[in-house]
């Protein structure tokens, strides 16, 4: 194929304009930060951003690639790196702002220290222009997101291990390590995960402790799963009522956080039910299990409205599309709860018809009495 010197002309300026469009490439770990994107990316990130304003005609920027490359790459997962093309006529007014005059100019913008989300404050990076000091400087300036917990807690700021443990209000990573400091990769994972998750740290665990959670090991990361506490009715209609398909098992169980006995009992009862879902789960059964706290009045009123016993922990079974439930009968372990829900599925267990909404909060006696009625007549 022959090409004229007018075209070739024009792929070599192309190319040539396509060199100079950046520094940084998609495969490098440094972001392409841009007017667009620059608030996303920098001012609503709970990370460390060090930035780099740079040109792309400029010498000591493209001496600082590699370095900055490098950099990047060892602050992979722990501290967000970016850089900005000043030349380029979008991003003029943002580098303006900065009031940026040389090239390149290195800033780093660290989480605001109110946490509220948009707001930083950039600093002038001033230090040496080698990978190892740019990612020193930036570890030197992460948060600390990591929720320290202990036996035996000295001050506010520590949580207890077992309530920390028990709290499933959201889904938890407790590292145990023999270290006296959080590294800085653990640090950056507890920022990432920020809303997410809470991320907890023990320091020089008993023996007692990692017998009890199964620690062989340090360090060692174990998981906590967010439980499905049913705390009111938008929840109960997602977790269960609105479901298109299977039945809802719903414990209820008593927890006091301020007792060590009652968290114990908790978890243990907790932990029943977790085997209970994997097995029903790996026969590939569709019930969705759940929990809610029988001291609470609207489970008190709920139970009420299916007449079932006060004792706990208890179980419901609510087949929302059927309009059906079957009360609990049996021990409340492994064994005895598979056994109460084979016998429900193959009807052994006797299910019981209902008219009425399904609700967390309070009915009157009239209500109840008249669905009682409706159900006798149904019987």
């Amino acid at each position: 194929m022959k090409h004229s010197l007018t075209s070739i002309a024009l792929g070599a300026l192309l190319f040539s304009q396509s060199v100079l469009a950046g520094l940084y490439s998609a495969k490098d770990n440094v972001v392409d930060l841009n007017q667009s994107n620059f608030q996303s990316e920098v001012m609503d990130s709970d990370h460390v951003v060090m930035v780099e304003f740079y040109a792309p005609w400029c010498g000591h920027c493209k001496n600082l690639v590699p370095q900055y490359k490098a950099a990047a790459e060892n602050l992979r997962g722990i501290a967000k790196l970016g850089a900005i093309d000043c030349d380029n006529d979008m991003n003029k007014p943002l580098c303006s702002q900065y009031g940026i005059q040389g090239f390149p100019t290195i800033k780093v913008f660290p989480p605001s220290k109110s946490g509220k989300k948009g707001v930083k404050y950039p600093q002038d990076y001033q230090g040496e222009r080698t990978a190892a000091a740019i990612a020193k400087h930036v570890v030197k300036m992460l948060p600390n997101d990591i929720q320290l917990v202990s036996s035996n807690p000295s001050s506010e700021k520590i949580t207890n291990i077992d309530e920390f443990a028990a709290n499933e209000s959201t889904p938890r990573a407790l590292l145990f390590t023999d270290k006296t400091e959080s590294s800085a990769m653990y640090k950056g994972l507890a920022t990432g995960l920020k809303g997410r998750m809470s991320v907890g740290e023990m320091r020089k665990p008993s023996e007692e402790v990692k017998k009890k959670y199964n620690i062989t090991k340090l360090p060692s990361l174990v998981t906590f799963p967010k439980g499905s506490q049913i705390v009111d009715q938008a929840q109960f209609d997602q977790e269960c009522l609105n479901k298109p398909r299977g039945s809802c098992v719903i414990a209820f169980l008593v927890v006091e956080p301020e007792f060590e006995e009652s968290v114990k009992m908790h978890e243990h009862n907790l932990d029943i039910l977790r085997q209970v879902k994997k097995a029903a789960f790996e026969a590939n059964k569709p019930q969705h299990f759940m929990w809610m706290n029988a001291l609470d009045s609207n489970v008190k009123a709920l139970r009420d409205q299916f007449q079932i016993s006060d004792d706990v922990p208890g179980l419901l079974l609510i087949h929302p599309t059927k309009k059906a439930f079957v009360p609990f009968i049996g021990r409340f372990d492994v064994e005895g709860i598979k056994e109460w829900l084979s016998d429900t599925s193959t009807g052994r267990a006797r299910a019981f018809a209902y008219k009425f909404d399904v609700v967390l909060e309070g009915r009157s006696k009239d209500t109840k009495a008249e669905d009682r009625a409706q159900d006798q007549r149904q019987g």
